[in-house]
């Protein structure tokens, strides 16, 4: 996802995530310009997780 306005313009959207199950995952995500700030470990204060009910 390469960002057109706001404060990430220019930048692309770059992530991890884990399926728990078939109904849990959590996701992981860094903006930048380059494949270099992908995540390769779960942050704590940056996961989501999300959950279908």
């Amino acid at each position: 996802m390469n960002f057109k306005s706001g404060p990430l313009a220019g930048k692309t959207l770059f992530g991890i995530v884990e399926w728990s199950s078939d109904s849990v995952f959590r996701f992981d995500a860094e903006s930048g310009s380059s494949s270099e700030v992908r995540p390769s470990t779960f942050n704590a204060e940056h996961t989501e997780r999300y959950f279908r009910e």
